[in-house]
């Protein structure tokens, strides 16, 4: 008999234990509830032993947002861009191609951006009617095949994309990745050569699916009836 009563009292003493353990965790959870926090009982019911849960900075959305000085509207957006001067001398940068698809002269910007947000560097060129011209980061990096007529914006190393802004919506833009084993000089060999991937904007999209069904679906594949 003694054995069974000494395990109750034991049992008995772990029981309370736990109750006064227990007890404020729940007062403080239905303090909060009552307060109209579910979000705070939600947050201490989700934290693990041994997790700080920090708040998410106020200034970080500002740190990823655009900052553009261009005025021109946003045409097109290219994904991807960056320029890079490797330690052996090998060099790689971003060039974009524009033409002007429109019957008169179209003034266009492009500008680059580091994965900040922040203006890298803005070229600006007037483009006849039907004419390309290119842009590139910075003119240490020789752009044969591409045509030389253009302009710099003469950045520093950077990774991030590009801008493509024109006063008239019919612009056609492309760009590529290119990279040479020397700077800046005309026999260097091309490394790499990557096509980066543009998207259309606003008008200039619109423009360019003119004449599309507007409940255009893609094309299904009709079973063939068996002979």
């Amino acid at each position: 008999m003694r054995p069974d009563r000494y395990t109750k009292v034991v049992l008995t003493i772990i029981a309370v234990a736990l109750c006064v353990i227990a007890l404020p965790r729940l007062e403080t959870s239905e303090v909060m509830a009552a307060s109209g926090q579910p979000e705070a009982v939600a947050a201490i019911s989700r934290q693990q032993p041994g997790q700080d849960v920090s708040p998410i900075p106020p200034n970080a959305e500002a740190e990823s947002r655009e900052v553009a000085t261009s005025t021109k509207p946003l045409r097109w957006r290219v994904s991807n861009a960056f320029h890079d001067v490797d330690s052996n001398s090998s060099i790689c940068g971003t060039v974009v191609t524009v033409r002007n698809a429109a019957p008169a002269g179209v003034s266009v910007d492009v500008e680059w951006f580091n994965n900040l947000g922040i203006s890298e560097g803005l070229s600006t060129q007037s483009i006849g009617p039907g004419n390309i011209r290119v842009f590139w980061t910075n003119n240490n990096v020789q752009l044969v095949p591409f045509t030389a007529i253009g302009t710099t914006a003469s950045t520093s190393d950077f990774s991030g994309w590009a801008n493509v802004n024109a006063d008239d919506p019919r612009v056609l833009a492309s760009a590529a990745i290119v990279c040479r084993d020397v700077a800046g000089q005309a026999a260097s060999n091309i490394e790499a050569m990557v096509n980066v991937a543009t998207f259309a904007v606003g008008a200039t999209m619109e423009f360019f699916q003119a004449g599309m069904p507007a409940t255009w679906t893609p094309p299904m594949a009709t079973p063939e009836v068996p002979e």
